[in-house]
């Protein structure tokens, strides 16, 4: 379905079951009250800047409403300190506002309060760059009506929205795929869930080509709504999420009924997360957006709103959880998996990612302090932020790589992964060493290899290829049956990786012939003169010498003889 804000919308011709799933999703609504999001950076450094700050609402002033005032680009009215967000009447329609500043997302703590219609309400942050960011950009961003809650563009595209993060209350889709396209056949309680570009907050699925099914978490025990989809109790409700720099934890509660948090009467739940890779930046627009499916019945108010940033921050350090699963906790691609364990190792390393799930690829990253930007996958084979992975990444210093697995249109991808490594400057590893040494031989050869320093672990190759902490590793003797060179290295944790060794092995074969002197009928003074030596004692030392294209000459027998028959029974294998 074609989704735009009500104050820039463009029409569209709709089919039949566009039309019969915007019924759907214009059941009456209730209202629903006061909420409050909540994201703050954990730790002792960590210090609230306060951002912004609104109570209520004005038309003009520090917490005005609309064109040129802090919150816009779009005109909503305020009535009594609140802003009627969605207004009874609306139509489909996605609606967004954003604080017209960029703010720091590393850490933060933001409240709001808000009667919500019956249909969705998202906390967003963005930073969209693209055509596919709707008719605005960043402070100017909106996208899809209905399910897509206004942060979420399946149909207008390619390219899609970018660099978005959603945390969206939803009031009237199922918790997870169900048995019929009919949304409100399978609801059973209201939900909340994050999402990131290329994850849509559908379910069930539409006919947009960019649609992956996420499920949803269950709001128990706070009901936004009183059991069927798009209705609502009419409380206040409150809302806190707090944001560590690597978690979003939401707790909520029904303020009309008495609830709080913590306690019997609050919801909460925590996603892992690293909120700066997924919007491509520290800093982001943050705003609020709803989407509606056809005309509303109640309004959704939003009563306040404000915004703390935290001073200091960071990427994570450790393997991040998938933001990407289901209630469940399955994820749709596999995480990536690292040859070498994150710790501390003596000189250059190499490390080769993989995942298991089919047909995925991977985007890294590789830097000495925390980038600004980790990867991100585009779920179309590419990268959004990072390098496409094509093979063993070397590690020269200290570094920590950072990786995300994806598969192209299937859906979305694996959690940031991360490890650590320290290169310390130990000292060099001994050379290995060969036995039997290199050359040539007549036969199949057993090599073994060794090396001098204790503990060393051996890799090598036969294929000409310079070894690396990712080629064989030695066990055992290496049969040579053919002419090959071996190349090893030597690698010891403590210690900076060998020097390179290789042996070349020639390996001949022939067939072995005799050879005798002349007849003794023409020696002169009882040796050969070509043949013979005379030594000393009289006797007569033989040897038998053959020139030409041979090598690997061995001699059965050395003889020295005084008698008429002399002879030696020699071998020998041609070139190759």
């Amino acid at each position: 379905m074609m989704c735009y804000p009500a104050q820039k919308s463009r029409s569209s011709s709709l089919s039949l079951r566009s039309v019969f799933r915007l019924a759907l999703f214009s059941r009456p609504s209730v209202v629903l009250s006061f909420a409050v999001v909540t994201l703050g950076l954990l730790g002792p450094a960590a210090r609230a800047q306060n951002i912004f700050n609104c109570s209520s609402f004005t038309t003009t002033g520090t917490c005005g409403v609309g064109s040129g005032q802090p919150f816009g680009p779009y005109g909503y009215p305020v009535s009594d300190g609140a802003m009627d967000f969605v207004p009874v009447g609306s139509t489909h329609n996605g609606n967004a506002f954003w604080y017209q500043t960029a703010v720091n997302v590393q850490g933060f703590t933001s409240t709001f309060t808000f009667v919500p219609n019956g249909f969705n309400l998202a906390f967003v942050l963005n930073n969209c760059n693209q055509s596919g960011c709707g008719s605005g950009k960043g402070p100017t961003y909106a996208a899809g009506a209905g399910c897509e809650g206004g942060f979420y563009q399946a149909f207008d595209g390619p390219p899609y929205p970018n660099n978005v993060f959603a945390l969206m209350l939803d009031s009237y889709s199922p918790l997870t795929l169900g048995t019929t396209w009919a949304s409100w056949v399978d609801f059973t309680y209201s939900s909340a869930q994050i999402y990131q570009t290329n994850q849509s907050p559908c379910i069930p699925n539409d006919t947009g080509p960019n649609y992956y099914p996420t499920s949803k978490v269950s709001t128990s025990p706070v009901n936004l709504t009183t059991g069927s989809a798009a209705s609502t109790t009419g409380d206040t409700y409150s809302a806190t999420v707090t944001y560590s720099g690597t978690t979003l934890t939401l707790s909520m509660y029904d303020v009309t009924t008495g609830g709080s948090c913590p306690g019997t009467t609050c919801f909460t739940h925590s996603w892992p997360v690293y909120i700066p890779s997924i919007v491509g930046g520290t800093t982001a627009y943050v705003g609020l957006t709803s989407g509606i499916g056809l005309t509303t019945t109640r309004p959704l108010h939003i009563n306040s709103f404000s915004y703390d940033a935290n001073s200091s921050s960071g990427p994570p350090t450790t393997t991040i959880a998938n933001m990407y699963a289901d209630a469940g906790g399955t994820a749709t691609t596999a995480n990536p998996s690292y040859s070498l364990a994150p710790g501390s190792y003596s000189g250059t390393q190499t490390v080769t990612l993989t995942s298991s799930t089919a047909n995925s690829y991977i985007c890294y990253a590789l830097a000495a302090s925390p980038p600004a930007l980790t990867p991100q996958t585009k779920n179309d084979g590419t990268c959004a932020q990072g390098t496409l992975y094509t093979g063993p990444i070397t590690i020269s210093s200290n570094e920590t790589l950072y990786a995300m697995a994806g598969t192209p249109h299937l859906g979305p991808p694996s959690s940031l992964t991360v490890a650590a490594y320290t290169i310390d400057g130990g000292a060099s590893t001994s050379t290995p060493t060969f036995s039997p040494a290199a050359g040539a031989y007549t036969s199949a050869q057993s090599v073994t290899i060794s090396d001098a320093t204790s503990d060393a672990t051996i890799y090598y190759t036969t294929n000409g290829a310079t070894p690396t902490t990712s080629s064989t590793q030695y066990t055992g003797p290496i049969a040579v049956s053919s002419t090959e060179t071996l190349q090893a290295i030597a690698v010891e944790r403590d210690d900076t990786n060998s020097a390179v060794a290789a042996a070349a092995y020639t390996i001949a074969s022939g067939t072995p012939f005799s050879i005798s002197p002349p007849s003794p009928s023409t020696w002169t003074t009882g040796c050969d003169p070509v043949f013979g030596t005379l030594q000393a004692d009289g006797s007569c030392s033989v040897d038998i010498v053959i020139t030409g294209n041979f090598q690997g000459l061995t001699c059965g027998e050395s003889h020295v003889e005084n008698s008429t028959t002399i002879w030696t029974q020699c071998s020998y294998k041609p070139l190759p």
